[in-house]
């Protein structure tokens, strides 16, 4: 009885194992596939980052236009700020426009424009758990709870319950939507897409 209760518990685990062992591997060629997307030269890109209120009621939004040519880089922005409530000992002044939006282009060496680089990713096991992956022959895509933006990204970000969504094919990735709770309990959406 006793081997027969090994058997089982053997084929059992081998059933178990099956399936599993077969996506870490599935894992781990998508995440070498997006790793090396994510280091090619892209040089027409848009970033867009949007921030709401936890209630959803307030939003503020960012978009930069980025090309890339001959090691100069062009940012083309548009950035939303809320303006300030003046308060001046019991009277407040409200501002006659909530949001101010400043526009304009900026021109610089790649180097010293990092913050608008398209991200190199570190995808493994360690920076993100896979909740589904999906082929269709066109496109594929990769969608994950982040357990270290630092592994990940090589950033530290105070950030809850951080997510990543990647579209992409064999030539490029076309799209990465990053989504987080910030330390304010704000939704931060960060969104580049390749043009």
């Amino acid at each position: 009885m006793k081997k027969i209760i090994i058997v089982f518990a053997l084929i059992f685990s081998i059933i178990i194992c099956i399936p599993s062992c077969n996506n870490k591997e599935n894992y781990d060629e998508t995440f070498n596939t997006i790793n090396a997307l994510s280091e090619k030269d892209y040089t027409f890109y848009t970033i867009d980052i949007e921030v709401k209120s936890n209630d959803g009621s307030l939003s503020l939004k960012e978009n930069y236009l980025v090309t890339s040519v001959n090691g100069t880089r062009t940012v083309k922005y548009h950035i939303e700020r809320f303006n300030q409530f003046v308060v001046d000992g019991e009277d407040i002044y409200v501002p006659n426009e909530y949001v101010t939006v400043t526009e304009g282009t900026l021109t610089s060496n790649e180097s010293d424009s990092e913050k608008y680089a398209f991200p190199s990713f570190n995808f493994s096991s360690n920076s993100v758990k896979v909740n589904s992956l999906v082929n269709n022959g066109t496109y594929s895509q990769l969608n994950a709870n982040i357990t270290s933006l630092e592994g990940l990204m090589g950033i530290n970000v105070d950030a809850s319950n951080p997510t990543i969504e990647v579209y992409y094919n064999n030539d490029q990735i076309n799209s990465v939507e990053i989504s987080y709770v910030n330390a304010s309990g704000n939704v931060t959406t960060l969104t580049y897409t390749i043009q």
